[in-house]
């Protein structure tokens, strides 16, 4: 019987992996998800909550690591960022969904907000504030809190 419960564990956890990397290409490659308005979602974050609240920290953490480790391959702006990120956002919501909230749509609505809003603000922070790109403020307003909303109307393909 535990040999089973090992396989199914297994099969789970590669099944995650292959949707972390179709969600990486998804996410990265143009033309693949739909961009209304020239908006991206940033899918990877709504993936890493959910994955943390159903498999809990150590897990959440490792695959958030994953996840965010992909999305730095192509990104070129703060190396390690998105690894540290989606890290701790996976080990965060699984800590929260183990021993505080109950694993439900609302709070994963909350979570992925809380964590979409605190990636566009740390990443605005850092990259256009710190190190100087020019039009921050705009392509905050245009870009990355649109981009923010947008990533939340996904939740629900994950969740």
């Amino acid at each position: 019987m535990r040999r089973r419960e090992n396989r199914l564990i297994i099969l789970r956890r590669a099944l995650l992996l292959g949707l972390i990397l179709i969600t990486a290409v998804f996410q990265n490659t143009e033309g693949f998800f739909p961009s209304p308005f020239g908006l991206r979602a940033f899918l990877l974050l709504p993936l890493v909550v959910c994955t943390g609240m159903f498999e809990r920290e150590i897990v959440g953490g490792v695959f958030g690591l994953i996840a965010g480790a992909v999305w730095d391959m192509s990104s070129n702006v703060i190396d390690g960022y998105n690894t540290l990120f989606l890290m701790l956002v996976g080990f965060i919501c699984g800590l929260l969904v183990h021993h505080l909230l109950r694993n439900n749509f609302v709070a994963a609505l909350i979570l992925c907000s809380v964590a979409v809003f605190i990636y566009v603000g740390i990443y605005f922070v850092l990259a256009f504030v710190i190190i100087g790109i020019e039009h921050g403020y705009i392509s905050l307003l245009k870009f990355y809190l649109p981009s923010g909303i947008y990533t939340l109307i996904t939740l629900p393909l994950y969740y």
